[in-house]
């Protein structure tokens, strides 16, 4: 090792060593207004701003803030919420406690000085639920009035459980440690939610649902909104999009049969294709863990839910808003699209809005001119009455009633439900190695014109 490069070592260890001492995280961008509160003094948070640890983060409306720790991982706070920074030490994950509204989070994967690489390099608790990061960009939501909290994965994989009435009442008087919540993300009925996906925790609820896939429209938009939300309930442009399958119909009619593909994929690749595209089915299962089909299910043995796929997250409620019977089926996306009367996404900030109706913390779709209390609210769109409410929300955050199909087996699966959709990533699988076979092919073709042209020009 030369003398420059342990130069640059040394310097970065120090660097690390003088940022500890100032504090675990720097206010780099602030919007609006916010305060910090250190010890039961609260100050107004400036740009460039040290905090240490056990300070507590609050934002006011329309105002956000965005912090960078000193393994360089970076949180944004938005708007009216308030988090804190309950343990931050170098050599043991952080601890942050969100109190109310939303954090945004991207975590660096090779977190400081941590040995064991198989744990999770942060923490994120609420009243209902524990998260553990190991490297991702993530967004969690919470609502303090139902203690719901919703969790989405932009990249990467979030470990969720819910708290149970013993380790919420630790939970809440700061007596949990790195140890004890290591134990909850890594329980039995924790889940993996991984890139695309959304799972929610609620008092009511015995476990935290089962990752299912969100709006791919409002994950994009999510995703490339790292500002959370500032323009909530933009007037702007509405943004509509139609699917190309009418309203009502089971669109998987309109998708490949993949039992049909298999057989197709057999005659044309053989048999020992076949048995290396399923043993790459099994390590790819192995990895990514349960998961279930677009429809969803409810296992009645172990009490997991997973709601359908495809619906919208209401980041102020923190509550899922699903597809509702008679909804389309994208087949490509593999996920069902609300209708219009549901709701929309607020292109500016990625949330869920609905022109005539908001959704209450109870799972209520109450019209916007008697959501306002006493006062009220005018009419969404006065001079055209308003389309039917969506279905009110059970806690689980299912809609009342059967599943998209109107299929009673399609939410129930019964007691030996198993969680993981095979067909689904069989069909995938299939539909890639064909693919691959028809570029090979495509490829032997170019190849043998290149060599017939090449022995025209010689001759």
């Amino acid at each position: 090792m030369g003398k420059f490069t342990l130069s640059i070592i040394l310097f970065s260890l120090l660097s690390l060593q003088v940022f500890a001492n100032k504090g675990v995280a720097k206010v780099i961008i602030l919007k609006g207004k916010a305060e910090a509160e250190i010890d039961g003094k609260k100050t107004p948070l400036k740009k460039g701003m040290w905090l240490p640890e056990g300070v507590t983060v609050e934002t006011q409306p329309k105002s956000f803030t965005k912090l960078l720790f000193v393994d360089k991982s970076s949180m944004n706070v938005g708007p009216k919420s308030q988090m804190k920074i309950s343990a931050f030490p170098k050599k043991e994950a952080g601890i942050i406690t969100l109190m109310k509204g939303q954090i945004r989070s991207k975590v660096t994967k090779n977190y400081m000085d941590i040995k064991d690489k198989s744990k999770s390099k942060l923490f994120i608790k609420t009243k209902t639920a524990a998260m553990g990061v190991r490297g991702t960009d993530f967004q969690v939501n919470f609502n303090p009035i139902n203690n719901a909290t919703s969790l989405v994965t932009f990249e990467g994989a979030v470990a969720m459980a819910r708290f149970d009435n013993l380790a919420r009442s630790a939970a809440s008087a700061g007596r949990f440690n790195q140890r004890a919540l290591e134990r909850v993300v890594s329980s039995e009925s924790a889940v993996m939610v991984r890139k695309g996906q959304y799972s929610g925790a609620s008092p009511k609820m015995e476990r935290v649902t089962v990752p299912v896939k969100i709006s791919p429209i409002q994950l994009e938009t999510l995703k490339n909104n790292e500002a959370a939300s500032l323009n909530k309930g933009s007037s702007g442009p509405k943004k509509t999009f139609r699917s190309v399958l009418p309203p009502g119909v089971d669109g998987k009619s309109f998708a490949n049969d993949g039992k049909e593909m298999e057989k197709e994929m057999a005659s044309n690749l053989g048999k020992g294709a076949m048995k290396e595209i399923k043993k790459e089915i099994v390590k790819e299962m192995a990895l990514a863990g349960p998961s279930v089909g677009a429809e969803g299910m409810i296992d009645q043995n172990t009490g997991a839910i997973a709601p359908t796929a495809g619906g919208f997250v209401d980041l102020g409620t923190a509550q899922y808003i699903p597809p509702p019977p008679g909804s389309a089926y994208d087949p490509v996306a593999d996920v069902y699209i609300p209708p219009p009367n549901v709701g929309r996404i607020d292109f500016e900030t990625g949330d869920f809005v609905n022109d005539h109706y908001e959704l209450t913390p109870e799972g209520e779709f109450i019209a916007k001119d008697n959501a306002g209390g006493p006062e009220g609210r005018g009419p969404a769109d006065a001079g055209a009455p308003p389309p039917p409410p969506p279905p009110p929300l059970e806690p689980s955050g299912l809609p009342l009633g059967l599943g998209p199909n109107n299929n009673p087996d399609s939410p129930n699966l019964g007691p030996d439900a198993s969680p993981i959709c095979i067909p689904c990533i069989v069909e995938r699988k299939i539909k890639e190695a064909k693919r691959k076979l028809e570029e090979e092919q495509n490829k032997r073709l170019e190849d043998t014109n290149t060599r017939v042209n090449f022995e025209i020009t010689i001759d």
